[in-house]
């Protein structure tokens, strides 16, 4: 069975598997690391859509407008959050009403 993915240097080849939602590195054969980038950074049910390479990480993007990096040597991840997501709990206070 021959994968598609991205290559880099070293031999390793960076797939995506399942759904669209995991990352796999194979050298030489072998299944160096996997990392649930969709399942660690996200609630919602979605895809990798981009990967790219910058500075010995993966950027991965999935959703609409998620970001991850993950580590090339062991598979790390780090998820960025998206501003947009990020939403301020407000509270309700109710005040004793006096009746005099």
């Amino acid at each position: 069975m021959k994968l598609e993915g991205i290559e880099y240097v070293g031999g390793i080849t960076f797939c995506i598997e399942k759904k669209n939602q995991n990352l796999i590195a194979i050298q030489n054969g072998i299944i160096k690391w996997k990392a649930e980038v969709v399942t660690k950074c996200s609630k919602r049910k979605t895809k990798i859509k981009f990967i790219s390479v910058r500075s010995g990480k993966l950027k991965v993007t999935f959703g609409k407008e998620n970001v991850a990096l993950v580590n090339i040597e062991n598979g790390e991840i780090e998820c960025l959050i998206n501003k947009k997501e990020v939403k301020i709990k407000k509270e309700m206070i109710t005040f004793p009403t006096n009746d005099f």
